[in-house]
Formats: C-alpha cells, sequence, structure tokens
C-alpha cells in the first residue's frame, strides 16, 4: 500500500485520496496571496502528530516583503516557529529545541535573476551561495537525524526560465544532494575534515532519505485559476519531477473575486478534478461547500 502524509487540511487530503505520497515532492503553484504559505505551515506542523517533530521550512524570501510564517504559525496552532542557529559539532549530536525556520537571503530586496543582474552580481549571488552551503547541509542534516520528515520551501518568485534563477539553482542543489542524499552521503557534507572522528555518532543517528517528503511553494504571475490550468510547462524539471501538483488560484463570481484549488497532477493515486473552492479564514485554509 503507498504510504500517504497528510497535509494538515482534512478536506484537502479527501482530495488527494488521503494526501501526498511519502518520500515525493509536491508542487503548490500560485499568486502571492493566495494562500500557499498557510499550506505550508499546516503540512509542517502535522508533522508534530504524525512524526513526533514538526516540519522545517527553508524560506528564499529575497524581494523584502515579509512571507510571515512566524505569525502564521503562531496563529494558526500556537506554534513558536524559531529561527535556526548554526551549531557547534557537539551540539549537532546533543542539542534540544532546534529552530524550525532558515531564511538563506539576509540582504532583502535584492534581485534574484540573472536576466535583472550585471555579471558582477551575479557571480556575488553565487559566491554567497557558495559560502552557505555547508550551513544549510547542517539545518537539514541536524533536523533529518531528529526524525524531522517534512520540508516546506517557500519564497519562490516567479520565473519563466529555471536557468536565470538563483533560487531555482539552489533548489536543484537542494532537493538532489541534500534532501534526497543518503544519511551518510549528507554527513559528509556537513562534517567534511571532522567526519571520519565523529562517523560513530553518524551511524547511531540513521535516517531514511526515500521518507523525506517536500513541498515546493512557488509564487506564479497568473493569478486566475484558469490561466494556471492554461498555463505551458516552463519551471524545467521540477514540474516534471514533482509528484503532486496543485494550483491555487482565483475566480470571477459576480462582482466578487472568490478562490479556488485544482489538482493539477497525483501520480500513482485518486485525485479529485473539481476545482474546489476554498477561503482563508483565522483557522486557515476551509472548503466551501
Amino acid at each position: 500500500m503507498t504510504q500517504r502524509m497528510t497535509t494538515g487540511i482534512e478536506w484537502l487530503d479527501s482530495h488527494l485520496g488521503g494526501g501526498v505520497i511519502s518520500g515525493t515532492m509536491t508542487l503548490i503553484l500560485g499568486a502571492t496571496g493566495i494562500g500557499k504559505s498557510h499550506l505550508g505551515i499546516s503540512f509542517a506542523h502535522q508533522g508534530k502528530k504524525e512524526d513526533g517533530t514538526p516540519g522545517i521550512i527553508f524560506d528564499m524570501l529575497s524581494r523584502g516583503d515579509s512571507q510571515n510564517h512566524q505569525n502564521y504559525a503562531k496563529s494558526l496552532f500556537d506554534w513558536p516557529l524559531e529561527s535556526y542557529q548554526p551549531i557547534d559539532l557537539k551540539e549537532l549530536w546533543d542539542k534540544s529545541n532546534l529552530g524550525h525556520y532558515f531564511q538563506v537571503f539576509e540582504e532583502q530586496g535584492k534581485k534574484v535573476h540573472r536576466s535583472q543582474l550585471t555579471d558582477e552580481d551575479w557571480h556575488r549571488w553565487q559566491v554567497k551561495i557558495q559560502s552557505q552551503v555547508q550551513k544549510i547541509a547542517q539545518f537539514f542534516y541536524a533536523h533529518f537525524i531528529r526524525g524531522v520528515k517534512r520540508v516546506v520551501v517557500d519564497g519562490v518568485e516567479p520565473v519563466t526560465d529555471t536557468s536565470e534563477s538563483a533560487q531555482h539553482e539552489l533548489f536543484e542543489y537542494l532537493y538532489h544532494k541534500v534532501i534526497q542524499s543518503e544519511d551518510e552521503w549528507l554527513a559528509r557534507e556537513v562534517l567534511r575534515q571532522d567526519y571520519r572522528s565523529h562517523s560513530p555518532l553518524v551511524h547511531d543517528h540513521p535516517y531514511d532519505s526515500k521518507e523525506i517528503t517536500t513541498v515546493f511553494l512557488q509564487t506564479t504571475e497568473e493569478t486566475m485559476i484558469h490561466d494556471l490550468i492554461a498555463r505551458k510547462a516552463y519551471m524545467g524539471g521540477l514540474e516534471a519531477n514533482a509528484n503532486t501538483i496543485i494550483l491555487m488560484g482565483r475566480v470571477i463570481e459576480g462582482d466578487q473575486i472568490g478562490r479556488r484549488l485544482y489538482i493539477a497532477k497525483h501520480r500513482g493515486s485518486y485525485a479529485s478534478d473539481q476545482l474546489i473552492p476554498f477561503e482563508i479564514t483565522g483557522s486557515g485554509l476551509v472548503e466551501m461547500l
């Protein structure tokens, strides 16, 4: 039987045949303000119930406005979502209560699309990302060895060519070389020259990377649900590699604007083919019947 991972939103799980498929990637597409971050927070927090620990949130925001993850977590679940602080090697094995939130781009308001940058600025982004690689790997490894099985990636800006985006370049590394890598390989990336002296502890803290499930939240230029459905795939391997694709957009209803969710892809599983009406309320995303 296919193992499911629930989203924390019961009505969405029912439309997904019980939830997303464990160990896969789910791609959520929609414009700013449509409810993607609410969905991501719900998925991450559900880990506390199902996995014994909440999921982690990796924020790639660079444009300057706040994603409000901490506020959403507090208001929806009374979850004090704290930022991750790099730790030393002793704390890697012993420290408890690690922050579950990591924002990678500290320079807010900076462009991350190559077409909008000079060669010098683009090179500066690459250097900055490379300087963060070990810190990023540590964030994920430290949580994976503590039982985290849910990853939410948010703050990704609209793009028509993934090769033009520093965010997508980083995610390709992150997904294939960190999230999906075997535990021992990631330990080597984190520990590097100290791996040999810590190898007994690595073997004492195994985890199965095939159980890690990723939700990737992508902001789009399209706002209307029918435009999202009709759009051409332009995100390179992401849409092809995603097991599940969920579109979130708006519709015009008389003199009002409503919200709709559509499951465009759910490989190997039943999924609803409806345009599902929903609203954002103080308790999160609610299906409108």
